[in-house]
C-alpha cells in the first residue's frame, strides 16, 4: 500500500476507484469529490477486453432502446372516437359543422395510419381529432348559451314593453 502525496490516504496503485494524486479534488465535507468515480484516464488502466466490451455494450444498449417498437395507440383512438361521438350527441352537426367534419377526417386519417402501422402519426392525428371534437363540443355549449341569452333578452323586452304600455282601464273616459 502507498499513500497519496500530501493526503495520507492509502491506496493501491492501479485501482481506478481510489483517489490518486492526479484526480484528487478539494476536501468537501471530509470527503474527496472524485472518490468512487473513475479518473479521466481510466481507460489506460483497463484490461484490453474491457476497453472493447464497454463501448460495444453501450452501443448495443442504445441501439435496442432506439429501435424499440412503438405500441399501437389504441386508447388514443378510443378516446378520439368517444370524444367525436359525444360532440355529435351534443349537437355539433348543427352548431359546429366545420369542426365536427374536421374531427371526423382526422379520425379517419388516424385509422389509415394505424392500418399502415405508423403508430406515431396515428397517435398524433388521433389526439388532434380528440381536441377538435372537444372544440366542437365547446362551441355547441357556447351556441346554446347564446340562444338562452337571446331568449331571455327577448323575454325582458316583452316584459319592458308591457310595463311601459299605457293601461286601458285608466285611460278609459268616465261617463
Amino acid at each position: 500500500m502507498q499513500t497519496t502525496a500530501g493526503s495520507g490516504v492509502p491506496h493501491e496503485t492501479g485501482n481506478i476507484f481510489t483517489p490518486m494524486r492526479h484526480c484528487q479534488g478539494r476536501r468537501r465535507f471530509g470527503q474527496y469529490r472524485h472518490v468512487g468515480t473513475p479518473c479521466a484516464d481510466a481507460m489506460k488502466h483497463m484490461p484490453p477486453v474491457k476497453k472493447i466490451l464497454y463501448p460495444c455494450c453501450t452501443f448495443l444498449l442504445l441501439t435496442l432502446v432506439a429501435c424499440e417498437q412503438t405500441k399501437p395507440p389504441i386508447t388514443d383512438m378510443d378516446n378520439a372516437a368517444r370524444s367525436l361521438q359525444s360532440a355529435r350527441a351534443a349537437g355539433a352537426g348543427t352548431y359546429a359543422p366545420l369542426e365536427i367534419r374536421f374531427a371526423e377526417e382526422r379520425l379517419n386519417q388516424a385509422r389509415i395510419a394505424m392500418d399502415k402501422h405508423d403508430f406515431i402519426a396515428a397517435q398524433r392525428v388521433a389526439e388532434e381529432s380528440s381536441v377538435t371534437s372537444d372544440l366542437a363540443r365547446t362551441k355547441v355549449r357556447l351556441a346554446k348559451v347564446r340562444e338562452q341569452v337571446e331568449a331571455r333578452s327577448r323575454e325582458n323586452t316583452h316584459l319592458r314593453e308591457d310595463l311601459l304600455a299605457p293601461t286601458t282601464t285608466e285611460e278609459a273616459p268616465q261617463q
